[in-house]
């Protein structure tokens, strides 16, 4: 039960996500050129690396480059000054950075982004850049395996006859036109989702139905018809 209920929870924090998702860039300061060239977690597990150029006029910023993270909803930095790291401009510029927010709080989904200082303002100068290596913070190392080519879209009403013809994959189709609903409060940075449990528990059946060895499961999210997402 309790696997269950962390996989539950897994599951509706990568739909809330991805659901709330909107992926965009803010304007750059134009006398500087900069590129973030790597993003990756440490060896040790708790850090997160940077690595960046940043070359051009700097006039009119107090010579500094601020790293931001940004979450893949967020469109620019608008008023804030939680900068997670500072350091110079330059070629070949390491940040260094933790890699939890707080307490059980990983930035795994989180983007970064440099930025200088205007005024009381800080202004993008890059695009942002995703960790590169999350798999690294995985509990289970094992390579994913892939235990042949055959598979089916599978539908809930007719798993038996799915398993029946020795498929490999199967594919869970998540209606996101019914994601959100009444009967299950979920909380992510400070705001609370209501989430449909009738889709949730038919999900989990389906799901737990299809949890055998040598059966992957790659999750759709559809909308009338169109792939959103798929895990």
């Amino acid at each position: 039960m309790a696997l269950q209920e962390r996989r539950k929870n897994t599951a509706l924090f990568m739909l809330t996500m991805a659901f709330t998702a909107l992926f965009s860039t803010g304007a750059f300061a134009h006398n500087l050129s900069a590129k973030v060239k790597e993003v990756e977690i440490s060896d040790n597990r708790q850090e997160i690396e940077l690595k960046m150029n940043a070359t051009g006029d700097s006039s009119g910023t107090d010579g500094s480059v601020y790293i931001f993270e940004i979450k893949p909803y967020q469109n620019d930095l608008g008023s804030r000054t939680d900068f997670i790291a500072k350091g110079s401009l330059g070629e070949n510029q390491k940040f260094t950075f933790p890699l939890y927010a707080g307490p059980g709080e990983l930035r795994l989904y989180s983007a970064f982004v440099p930025a200088v200082k205007v005024g009381s303002r800080y202004e993008m100068i890059a695009d942002r850049r995703y960790i590169e290596n999350p798999e690294v913070v995985a509990d289970n190392q094992s390579p994913n395996l892939n235990p042949g080519k055959k598979g089916l879209r599978v539908d809930p009403n007719i798993l038996d006859d799915a398993l029946s013809l020795n498929i490999k994959h199967a594919g869970v189709d998540i209606p996101t036109q019914r994601f959100f609903g009444q009967g299950i409060s979920y909380s992510y940075e400070g705001k609370t989702f209501q989430i449909n449990k009738e889709l949730i528990d038919q999900l989990d059946g389906e799901v737990s139905a299809l949890a055998i060895p040598a059966l992957q499961l790659p999750l759709f999210c559809s909308m009338h018809g169109t792939i959103l997402c798929r895990n």
